[in-house]
């Protein structure tokens, strides 16, 4: 992913976020638009492909004997085992893709960039399904939190949801006052 377009998404979905968290939105809604990357990505994985065929074109020392002999040498798991005398790079991709179908991009798009699709978009009860039932109620608390009271925690907040488990002490110098402690 280019850092550009990274840095773009991250803070576009951070807003998103705090929105919903501050409650100036009622459901969230991310939406990540991804027809640019997979252009970029169907480009950069074309490239690899043309350096992984010329690094393979390249590592076949043996010669065949004919064009046909090339032919009969296509595995699709280990590619051919050797090329004719003279044969160029063109001639032997021309013959991979012939063999295949269709041309490597064609392929690349195929097997890979037409499998992602153009945008993602996650929501609010898309993250209520990942959350769980706990963890929703959890988060509706916490947006409750932040909405109504600011997310500031009183004295009494703290003593109201003492179950028991938590003292609160607070020691008062002459100087000055220190903060709460378990």
């Amino acid at each position: 992913m280019p850092q550009d377009w990274t840095i773009e998404q991250s803070k576009s979905m951070i807003d998103s976020v705090a929105a919903y968290l501050e409650g100036d939105v009622d459901n969230l809604s991310l939406n990540i638009n991804l027809t640019e990357v997979k252009s970029r990505a169907a480009t950069s994985l074309n490239e690899l492909t043309e350096e992984k065929l010329i690094d393979l074109f390249e590592g076949i020392d043996s010669t065949c004997s004919s064009g046909a002999a090339f032919q009969s040498a296509l595995d699709p798991a280990t590619g051919p085992t050797c090329k004719p005398t003279g044969y160029t790079y063109a001639q032997f991709k021309q013959a991979l893709e012939t063999d295949m179908g269709m041309t490597f991009a064609q392929r690349v798009d195929q097997d890979i960039v037409d499998l992602i699709p153009n945008s993602y978009r996650f929501d609010d009860s898309q993250l209520r399904e990942a959350l769980g039932e706990d963890m929703a109620d959890t988060l509706d608390s916490a947006r409750e939190f932040i909405v109504d009271d600011q997310g500031q925690i009183t004295d009494q907040d703290l003593k109201a949801s003492d179950d028991g488990q938590m003292t609160l002490r607070k020691r008062v110098s002459t100087e000055r006052a220190t903060p709460y402690t378990r």
